[in-house]
């Protein structure tokens, strides 16, 4: 196996030649351990640097496997993709989102004949989806620790918006959750279908944070409902397609109606300015961040009287507090 950057193909590639000239001029990617951060040269090939270990996950686009950094001893995840245009794009994209603590960070990449490498933050925890079903199991989150999640979900998509990418496929498996001695990490991961905002609006990313947000603070799928419920829905002429999660205006007031029962009018408001079937007045990333339902969590951190505790305490929801009105 040879490194990425000795690929004359890859960097003729038109969607990653800048990425490909970046690379070139790095002298070394590093790996950081808690005491250590040892360099890990152009000329070192991926069997010379890691040693890879059981299946992580399978996906569309390629199988993740854990494996550990021979010199460091750091466990990293290892993406493996087809080398196609696809997986160059994603390379791409990594590469453009670097430095925020809510993006699982590309830590190096490599080449061989038939296959695109890239070696990723190991997120240890699970996705948020296992841990919706590990944890919540049916329950709503309280707004306390529904806000921590959200900060760090938003945070990420800001960023993204910010550095001219949509995310453009926003789901429960795409959200890691990271081991922390105080507060949970949240980590964005799987960029392959991620689309410049040039060509995708980033308020369509918005809709999808919605929908994250409304499983979380009430426990019930945004879209759940059965055949008949479907039929009974398109009987009254309501638009509502759950396999590409687009509804009408009216099938959310239906939605929001459920989730007052849940949480109180801050709550709501953001909610329902996320779940915006027009995309004119939906609410941004960066608006979002500033919504008092974010920034009561924020005061109450800056007080010093946040809730601290471990992935765990998160699936604490019988005795949540909520953030008063």
């Amino acid at each position: 196996m040879s490194p990425a950057s000795e690929s004359t193909e890859f960097e003729s590639c038109a969607s990653c030649a800048s990425v490909a000239e970046t690379m070139a001029e790095t002298v070394a990617e590093t790996v950081e351990t808690a005491d250590t951060i040892t360099a890990i040269t152009p000329q070192e090939s991926f069997d010379e640097a890691y040693e890879e270990l059981e299946q992580l996950g399978r996906g569309e686009f390629g199988i993740v496997r854990r494996a550990f950094h021979r010199k460091t001893g750091r466990q990293v995840a290892v993406k493996h993709m087809p080398k196609t245009t696809k997986s160059r794009e994603e390379l791409a994209n990594l590469s453009q989102l670097t430095g925020h603590e809510n993006v699982a960070k590309l830590l190096n990449h490599y080449e061989t004949e038939k296959e695109l490498l890239l070696v990723l933050e190991l997120c240890d925890e699970g996705s948020l989806s296992d841990f919706l079903v590990k944890h919540l199991k049916g329950r709503r989150l309280g707004d306390e620790e529904c806000a921590l999640l959200m900060k760090q979900l938003l945070s990420a998509v800001k960023h993204c918006h910010d550095s001219g990418l949509v995310h453009n496929d926003l789901k429960f498996d795409n959200i890691m959750l990271a081991s922390s001695a105080a507060l949970p990490k949240l980590k964005l991961i799987d960029f392959g279908n991620a689309q410049s905002s040039t060509k995708k609006a980033p308020v369509d990313d918005m809709w999808f944070v919605g929908i994250i947000f409304y499983q979380l603070t009430t426990g019930q799928p945004f879209f759940q409902m059965d055949s008949d419920e479907l039929e009974s829905m398109d009987e009254q002429g309501v638009f509502v397609d759950p396999g590409s999660m687009q509804c009408d205006a009216f099938y959310v007031q239906l939605r929001l109606s459920i989730a007052k029962r849940f949480g109180n009018s801050i709550t709501l408001d953001l909610l329902s300015k996320m779940l915006q079937t027009n995309r004119n007045v939906r609410i941004t990333a960066t608006d979002a961040l500033d919504h008092p339902f974010l920034l009561r969590l924020q005061e109450r951190f800056e007080k010093g009287d946040e809730r601290k505790g471990s992935l765990e305490s998160l699936g604490n929801v019988s005795t949540a507090p909520t953030l008063a009105n």
